[in-house]
């Protein structure tokens, strides 16, 4: 019994490595400044990130806000720090781009149903599904 067990284990590790490689890893441990830029975890330490963790007035207007992409979007009005808040604006915004991707496939979904399967142009009908999404799911 505890051959099978633990063949059932190191199978399930092999599969975890394969869904969740030490690539992903790294890059999640890489990318830490975006999260909170005066921690010295991951990034590769170029001079504006450097400036950035030495600005004690950027480290307080930080801890005001309650999400980091706020942050980064004030930053893109100082010179020394737009190139640094791009990079950092351009990965927070992957996830929303999926999030909406996985929204419209939803909607989809609850659209083309065995009743509604004989609409042809589906496009008026995502275009106000979608639209009806992001007003109700926008603060």
């Amino acid at each position: 019994m505890s051959h099978l067990i633990i063949r059932h284990l190191t199978l399930m590790q092999e599969n975890l490595y394969f869904y969740f490689p030490d690539s992903e890893n790294d890059q999640l441990t890489f990318n830490m400044w975006m999260l909170n830029p005066s921690t010295d975890e991951g990034s590769d330490h170029c001079d504006a990130l450097l400036e950035l963790r030495v600005d004690y007035s950027q480290k307080a207007i930080f801890k005001t806000f309650s999400h980091p992409m706020d942050f980064w979007v004030t930053l893109l009005d100082i010179p020394e720090y737009k190139d640094l808040a791009e990079q950092a604006i351009a990965i927070f915004v992957q996830m929303p781009t999926s999030y909406l991707c996985e929204q419209g496939s939803s909607s989809l979904v609850l659209i083309k149903t065995k009743k509604r399967n004989a609409i042809l142009n589906l496009d008026p009908v995502m275009r106000v599904a979608l639209e009806n999404r992001l007003y109700l799911d926008s603060p």
